[in-house]
């Protein structure tokens, strides 16, 4: 006979089973099988079929209290919570002090607080005059002696244990361990570049679930691990606002990060991202977002709904292409797209008047359009390693403008146009094919760093000397260019000229 648990539905379900026979069997698989998963199942289906749960109850009790699987227990205690909560209190204080497991003393803890008689809360309120942990102990301390009735509040209770279990763990497995406490809970936690205390090398592998039962938490650093997945509970964080998991292994987003309404700061950079989920774009309050050096081929078009983004970082991705609302992000300032596969610069850049950076180099752009004199908020535009020939006129609508990079382009010629950039301080023509540097250059009176090393220039004009903001002129691997003499005047003032 096969007893899985997916097979007794079945059978329960085509009327091959009655009830009391499904249920028998349920409880044959959770009590024999050496199959976790099945017993699990087995488990689950057992609470929902069971209509008089009254008559399992034996049952859970003994998987809570003796079953040598932490997965059993953590479920057998969940059952409890949810159905037996009544009579649950002795059960539940014999598994308090003696389980290990901390995901089966966090759902134990949060039941005894839902218990709140006066014996749940003699136990929960002797079990925190235990506390070890010298900076959490005196925090809870104060935080008590200033709120006393809340040694009456089994919930509140409960949850400050669990919080002090859950560092309790983590300092004991880890180096490094920092935190931050408001009202004996923890709101920041950084777990970035952990190691172990056995091995001496980094073992976060993937975020415990147990850390998503931290619902007060509203920073969380994750960088520098080998995280390759991130739970689905992570829905639980709420109240998150950061959360850093650069330099890792994540594969995937889960879905349910829309959850996180109140997320303003989101870093994956540095990972193994194929995708995104559309998910995304429920992201609302996100301000900062940072994908830089993942796999992504594509970015969803929810990604136009994150009207709060002020900074989007996808520099180093595979990306052709950008979603038509983009240009809805009214708020953005930041937009790096470098170093991806781009031949046109995307047409819904050009709604975005409130842009101030803007990121292009290192893909295959063929030319500038005329509207990017629109973007008149822009301070830098990054332009490098691409094939550009040409910068229409429109360029000089940039007043605003303060660093242009064009290294390694197919520039031959500069527009005039450019002595309007009345606020520009870098500008960099290195690599091009320049082989004459016009008069006109000196009217840009800004200028103070001026980079054409790697063109074809045999002499500069004379006009330079009229920039006398300039502390920088770089002009190596020019071949046998002339200096004018007039430099020298500048050259006291603090000019280096590098040839």
């Amino acid at each position: 006979m096969d007893l899985r648990p997916e097979s007794i539905l079945k059978n329960y379900n085509s009327d091959l089973l009655n009830k009391s026979a499904a249920i028998q069997q349920l409880i044959s698989v959770i009590e024999k099988s050496s199959n976790l998963n099945h017993r699990i199942e087995s488990l689950k289906l057992l609470v929902e079929l069971h209509t008089k749960k009254e008559k399992i109850y034996e049952l859970i009790e003994n998987l809570l209290i003796s079953d040598s699987d932490s997965r059993v227990r953590c479920l057998a205690a969940k059952i409890m919570k949810d159905h037996f909560l009544n009579k649950a209190f002795n059960a539940m204080k014999w598994s308090l002090a003696h389980e290990t497991s901390i995901n089966c003393l966090i759902t134990i803890i949060k039941a005894l607080g839902e218990i709140n008689n006066e014996e749940a809360m003699d136990l929960l309120n002797n079990d925190i005059q235990k506390v070890e942990s010298s900076p959490f102990k005196t925090h809870i301390e104060k935080y008590l002696e200033k709120n006393p009735n809340l040694y009456q509040n089994g919930r509140e209770i409960a949850e400050i244990l669990n919080n002090y279990y859950i560092l309790k763990f983590l300092e004991k497995k880890f180096d490094k361990i920092l935190y931050t406490l408001d009202e004996g809970k923890i709101i920041e936690l950084d777990l970035s570049n952990i190691g172990s205390h056995v091995f001496e090398y980094n073992m976060l592998n993937y975020l415990p679930d147990f850390v998503c039962k931290l619902k007060s938490l509203r920073k969380l650093d994750l960088k520098f691990n080998r995280i390759r997945k991130c739970p689905n509970t992570i829905k639980n964080l709420k109240n998150l606002k950061f959360l850093d998991v650069s330099y890792n292994k994540l594969k995937k987003i889960p879905q349910e990060i829309k959850y996180l309404h109140e997320l303003e700061y989101l870093n994956i950079k540095n990972n193994k991202l194929k995708e995104l989920p559309p998910t995304i774009g429920d992201l609302i309050s996100l301000n900062i977002f940072n994908l830089r050096s993942n796999n992504l081929i594509e970015i969803p078009n929810t990604i136009g709904s994150l009207f709060n983004l002020q900074e989007l970082i996808l520099h180093g991705n595979q990306i052709k292409r950008l979603p038509k609302n983009l240009g809805n992000l009214k708020n953005l300032e930041l937009l790096d797209l470098g170093s991806n596969n781009f031949e046109h610069i995307p047409d819904a850049i050009r709604k975005l008047k409130n842009l101030k950076r803007l990121g292009l180099g290192g893909n295959r752009l063929i030319d500038v359009p005329f509207w990017i004199g629109n973007l008149t908020s822009l301070k830098e535009l990054h332009l490098y390693d691409n094939i550009i020939e040409n910068l229409p006129e429109s360029i000089s609508s940039l007043k605003s403008l303060e660093e242009l990079t064009l290294w390694n382009n197919n520039l031959k010629f500069l527009p005039k146009a450019l002595t309007c950039l009345k606020s520009l301080q870098r500008l960099n023509l290195s690599w091009n094919q320049i082989s004459e540097l016009p008069e006109w250059i000196a009217e840009i009176k800004s200028l103070e760093i001026l980079s054409l090393w790697g063109n074809n220039l045999e002499e500069i004009p004379a006009s330079l000397e009229k920039l006398k903001n300039l502390r920088i002129l770089d002009l190596n691997f020019n071949q046998n260019i002339k200096i004018p003499s007039n430099l020298a005047s500048l050259k006291k003032n603090g000019l280096i000229i590098y040839k």
